[in-house]
């Protein structure tokens, strides 16, 4: 794998030579491709534990001076006014809130929403994220949730936050391997995903040239070997956040591509 590595970074015209390559070989090569592109997203996942000043920041700011008529009161989660439940607040274009008076059981929720929602039921608070991972925290779990004004929330009260955040941060922490493992998986299937449609793509310019001697299939497995570059910087641009090393190797990779099909074709 790795001599097929080095050509396939530093010379591109030899990678016709894989034409007879299996199956197999081929696989294995895109899955360390994959894991190669995620390596800054599994250092980032497994170094970081509970939330940053940065994403705290953000939580309190865009909780800030929004309208959130609750309060929990002996661990039950009341509505002070008449106002029509539930109450949803999209803190981002993936972050929910919602707060509603309905025991956990009885209130329903989108499973397959893509992002995170996180509900303030009559009893818990439910965190639901990535369409399968929940996590459910009891208010009685907690003394500090006994009596809590959500008030101090919209008034940016750091007495608030202090009991709130460090509750988050420990019950990040107590999921933490699970939720690890989740999101690599995620992201492991992002980027495999991506790295087959980018490929394709690619594959799919260089038929013309080479139909009379190879299906598209065969096409598609010399043009995965072709993808290394792409995978290279990518992964130097993540680590050094240089985002355009991204786009310069999706064009080097389509060169490379061109130098597979001009050399099958010469050979």
């Amino acid at each position: 794998m790795f001599r097929r590595f080095k050509i396939s970074l530093f010379q591109p015209s030899k990678i016709a030579g894989f034409n007879n390559d299996s199956k197999l070989t081929i696989f294995i090569y895109y899955i360390l491709l994959t894991f190669l592109a995620i390596i800054p997203y599994i250092i980032l996942i497994f170094s970081s534990i509970g939330l940053n000043y940065d994403e705290r920041l953000n939580i309190r700011n865009e909780l800030r001076n929004q309208e959130i008529p609750y309060k929990i009161i002996d661990y039950t989660l009341t509505n002070y006014t008449e106002e029509t439940e539930p109450l949803v607040i999209n803190l981002s274009e993936t972050t929910r809130l919602v707060f509603t008076e309905k025991n956990s059981e009885d209130f329903k929720y989108n499973p397959f929403h893509i992002g995170t929602i996180i509900v303030f039921s009559k009893d818990k608070v439910i965190y639901h994220t990535k369409l399968f991972e929940v996590i459910k925290i009891n208010y009685s779990d907690y003394e500090s949730l006994k009596e809590l004004d959500f008030a101090g929330a919209t008034n940016n009260d750091r007495e608030f936050w202090d009991i709130v955040f460090p509750i988050i941060n420990q019950e990040m922490n107590e999921h933490a391997p699970v939720k690890r493992i989740m999101d690599s998986i995620i992201i492991l299937f992002a980027q495999a995903l991506f790295l087959g449609l980018l490929s394709l793509i690619i594959a799919f310019f260089q038929r013309i040239k080479l139909q009379h001697l190879y299906s598209f299939g065969k096409i598609w497995q010399l043009t995965i070997y072709a993808m290394t570059p792409y995978i290279v910087l990518t992964l130097i641009g993540d680590l050094y956040n240089i985002g355009i090393l991204s786009f310069i190797g999706v064009f080097v990779s389509y060169i490379y591509a061109n130098q597979v099909a001009n050399a099958s074709i010469n050979k």
